[in-house]
């Protein structure tokens, strides 16, 4: 008996040693800790280094991201050493079993995430704060710092008791680590690690937002199932775009209600039914409560202190209107002769009366080739040649035929289909929702509030049609910024920027005919993201003159000029272009160096 009572104290005794890393200090109190595995913040001494990590991290092409490349900034701070290197960061999330991080040499030092107060994230850098109980405090400073192998960068310009101390590789432990040590030696009044991610903005006070799970997933239908928390990033990218009063959405659907949540309904609507030669002016038919609906995930007014919120506001959006079998018609029987005609006509009236995206969240059995002619004439005439951005919802069936879209989102590769998913699991793919080889993303399906008619909302609104009007909004958003896109570079986009779901971890694949990543039969290429979207969409220019490149360099932007550049020591010179590369000057090549100039799309920034 007294074995195992000796067993349990020491058992209990090693946990709470190993969990002992997990708190900070704040003012004698410690604050509790979760790590959250998979996702670190990594530091380089200069961005040149990504290079050779990015390729090092990649196992498998699938199981770790490297987020946006970042300058530090380091404001504030009276720098002992001025001229200090600059140094450059970012975050990897990895999904390997054994790390690809930690083992890659050219990474300064990493840190994990952290879960505070059990919801919110937040990221650990490698500074930590240390405040002195006077000034003559800091020789206890310098010995401590030196014992544990940490720089002491400068103090605080207007708190000069304050000072910022960096750990590297070689310091004796993260700045979590190190603050905790420095805090418990009772030499200082405080010592606390620079956390960062917990401040906030409320992002919409629209009063129905905080259901809005599939634009800020804070664990509304939270599951225990141990995955992330996907949602379309609407937060940051209208911090960027909420739209613009030149994109027009279209939406061909059952009509749109004049609803007071949705202000910015264009001028002129369209119904194909009783009015096939002629434009209306708002309000138009309303055959049944789908369209306001979509309508409201795609416009509905933010901040407004009312209802839910939608992903481009500031798009005007274009009513075409349409009966539709799936809702009984309130006034004529079905079938209707010349519907396909009828319906090709909404198609084609939409985009000659200036819409830029046209959302269609509907199907039909009966394949036609007047319904694909207006199809094609929206994809290749509309904006003037650049063509509409045309967007499907994928059909809602269970059982035989699932794993094959509708038509027409089957049609053509250049339509954007959209599959609808849970905010269960990770973002598990709907059981309602179709897939298969046509499919492109998925986006939020179930549990979707929106408005709907009668002035009113509703919580619940689900089926691919709910995922589709997500993505049509990001499209208009990606327009707002760069209005100049063909649909197809809209789409690609879309398809390059879209998140890797968890749950497919496994599944996901290099699929021939798919050239934007890899792509999985049930997710698609990914979950709708709208701020890595509008960022991909922004257009910068890069100067790279009087280079000379000994080492493996990639470059990537909208366009590159390059200028003088000598590449040598067996290097290689990778630059990646969304529009174009100007080369002037001498461009000098030794023998075993290397050039490619690419055509791709991704995020600026990252490598």
């Amino acid at each position: 008996m007294k074995k195992w009572f000796v067993f349990i104290v020491m058992f209990s005794f090693a946990v709470s040693l190993f969990a002992q890393s997990e708190y900070y200090w704040y003012r004698g109190k410690k604050i509790a800790l979760e790590t959250l595995p998979g996702k670190k913040f990594v530091l380089f001494d200069s961005s040149e280094d990504t290079v050779s990590f990015k390729n090092g991290l990649q196992y498998g092409n699938r199981n770790a991201q490297m987020k946006q490349l970042q300058k530090l900034e380091l404001t504030g701070i009276r720098l002992f050493n001025p001229s200090a290197k600059e140094k450059f960061w970012t975050i990897v999330e990895e999904k390997a079993k054994k790390s690809s991080v930690s083992d890659n040499e050219k990474n300064l030092y990493e840190a994990p995430f952290f879960l505070i107060n059990g919801k919110t994230e937040i990221s650990l850098s490698h500074l930590f704060y240390v405040k002195l109980y006077e000034d003559t405090d800091f020789e206890k400073l310098e010995n401590l710092a030196a014992k544990y192998h940490v720089e002491i960068l400068g103090n605080n310009e207007f708190m000069p008791l304050w000072y910022t101390l960096s750990c590297t590789r070689e310091s004796l432990g993260n700045a979590l680590e190190m603050a905790n040590i420095f805090c418990e030696s009772g030499q200082f009044a405080a010592a606390e690690p620079d956390f960062s991610g917990g401040y906030y903005l409320d992002c919409k006070n629209d009063s129905l937002f905080n259901y809005q799970w599939g634009l800020n997933n804070t664990g509304q239908y939270e599951d225990y199932s141990g995955f992330d928390r996907p949602d379309v990033n609407l937060c940051e990218a209208h911090l960027i775009t909420k739209g613009s009063a030149n994109v027009i959405i279209a939406l061909v659907d059952q009509g749109v209600e004049l609803h007071p949540d949705l202000p910015d309904i264009y001028s002129k609507s369209f119904d194909g039914y009783f009015s096939p030669n002629i434009s209306n002016p708002h309000p138009n038919y309303v055959w049944g409560n789908h369209g306001t609906r979509c309508a409201g995930i795609i416009s509905a007014k933010t901040n407004n202190n009312r209802g839910v919120a939608g992903i481009a506001p500031d798009c005007p959006l274009m009513s075409v209107s349409w009966p539709f079998n799936d809702v009984p018609r309130p006034t004529e029987p079905s079938p209707v002769p010349n519907e396909n005609q009828q319906i090709a006509n909404c198609i084609n009236w939409a985009w000659h009366n200036g819409a830029s995206v046209i959302s269609n969240s509907w199907g039909t059995t009966i394949q036609s080739e007047v319904l694909d002619d207006a199809l094609d004439s929206a994809l290749t005439c509309g904006r003037n040649g650049l063509g509409c951005v045309v967007v499907f919802s994928t059909g809602n069936l269970y059982g035989k035929g699932m794993d094959t879209v509708a038509y027409p989102a089957c049609y053509r590769a250049e339509i954007i289909t959209v599959g609808a998913m849970t905010p269960k699991f990770g973002g598990k793919r709907s059981d309602f929702s179709q897939c298969g080889e046509k499919l492109d993303v998925v986006a939020p399906g179930e549990y979707v509030p929106t408005t709907t008619i009668d002035r009113e909302y509703q919580l619940d609104f689900a089926g691919t049609s709910a995922a589709c009007p997500h993505v049509a909004a990001i499209a208009g958003l990606i327009l707002s910024v760069r209005p100049n896109l063909t649909a197809r570079q809209v789409s690609d986009i879309i398809e390059v920027t879209a998140q890797k779901l968890d749950i497919y971890e496994m599944e996901y694949a290099t699929v021939a005919g798919r050239p934007n990543g890899i792509w999985e039969s049930e997710a698609g290429y990914g979950l709708v993201d709208a701020y890595a979207a509008v960022l991909a969409a922004q257009c910068n220019t890069t100067d790279y003159v009087n280079k000379t490149i000994t080492t493996n360099t990639t470059l990537y932007d909208c366009e590159v000029n390059m200028q003088n550049i000598d590449i040598q020591n067996n290097a290689k010179l990778s630059v990646g272009i969304q529009e174009e590369a100007n080369i002037k000057g001498t461009f000098d090549m030794q023998n075993g160096t290397q050039f490619e100039l690419k055509y791709e799309w991704k995020v600026p920034g990252t490598n």
